[in-house]
């Protein structure tokens, strides 16, 4: 029962939290704002599994939860200074239909079917990552509690840069879209590397170049939804959570068909990130094409 309150809180609380940074930064910094929220995001999966665990060894299993609840309580306070007086905002509209609104802006539509792509790649193949390095190289599950250290400095390295260079694209006059196709390639030589990379240490190398790629995108993508439609900005957000959980979903599934672990890496990893870079470099030129006046006309 308590999972089951938490999970949705927990569902709930992601797209609010983004949407509130892109509502209250400028469009100058609103990348850099997404990238450190996500890289801080980060930081608390590599650093709440470990002493987690440190509390469960030291004073027993229900201790950890109980540092989760003393922890959210105590950021209560903080979260309410940060949210002021609500203003009304908009037409009210029907529920389903302000619910669907995100589908309804082509750059939107399109970034959320890239989105289920890139994650059902991302995710999906990282469902298997244990498995993949045991088959591969034997690790201990002390090995493997390391290499999400290296995950979550991938990410967090991904998310600054990600934000970093999508602002000083956009205030050069430029998208910061086509880094979209950018993330996907990375993220499919990334997996191919931690598939087949000859040795442990290039493997691991293949691992953070996934998840770097990885919170670049993440960021990219956050970004995206606070500016193509501001008025959609949570709405939005919420539909990029879902469609990642969606992707996440499909890609472990199919990475679960192959008997042979490393080929599914193979075939649905990296396929279906090379999918997800041309759909990122298919929403550039779209993007383009809608701010670039026909020849003739200035």
């Amino acid at each position: 029962m308590c999972a089951q309150i938490a999970g949705p809180a927990a569902a709930a609380a992601g797209p609010a939290i983004w949407a509130h940074i892109s509502e209250t930064t400028s469009d100058r910094v609103r990348g850099r704002a997404l990238g450190l929220g996500m890289a801080l995001f980060s930081c608390g999966q590599v650093v709440g599994v470990p002493l987690g665990g440190l509390l469960a060894g030291v004073a027993g299993w229900r201790s950890a939860f109980w540092a989760l609840t003393v922890g959210t309580a105590a950021a209560v306070p903080l979260l309410l200074r940060q949210v002021g007086p609500a203003a009304g905002q908009g037409v009210p509209v029907g529920a389903v239909r302000g619910v669907l609104a995100a589908w309804r802006v082509p750059s939107l539509r399109d970034a959320l079917l890239v989105n289920t792509a890139f994650h059902a790649a991302n995710l999906g193949a990282y469902t298997f990552l244990g498995a993949l390095l045991v088959d591969r190289f034997d690790l201990s599950v002390e090995a493997l509690g390391l290499v999400g250290v290296l995950v979550g400095a991938g990410s967090v390295a991904g998310s600054l840069l990600g934000g970093r260079l999508g602002d000083r694209f956009r205030a050069a006059g430029r998208t910061d879209l086509p880094l979209l196709g950018l993330w996907g390639l990375l993220l499919a030589a990334g997996i191919a590397v931690a598939a087949k990379g000859p040795g442990l240490v290039v493997a691991l190398a293949g691992i953070t170049l996934w998840f770097v790629a990885s919170g670049g995108f993440v960021t990219d993508q956050q970004t995206l939804a606070g500016t193509a439609a501001p008025e959609l900005r949570a709405t939005s957000s919420a539909w990029l959570t879902s469609t990642m959980y969606a992707g996440t979903g499909l890609g472990a599934w199919a990475v679960g068909a192959f008997t042979d672990v490393s080929a599914g890496f193979l075939a649905v990893g990296s396929g279906l990130a090379l999918l997800a870079a041309l759909g990122g470099l298919l929403l550039a030129r779209g993007a383009r094409a809608a701010v670039t006046p026909p020849a003739g006309r200035a």
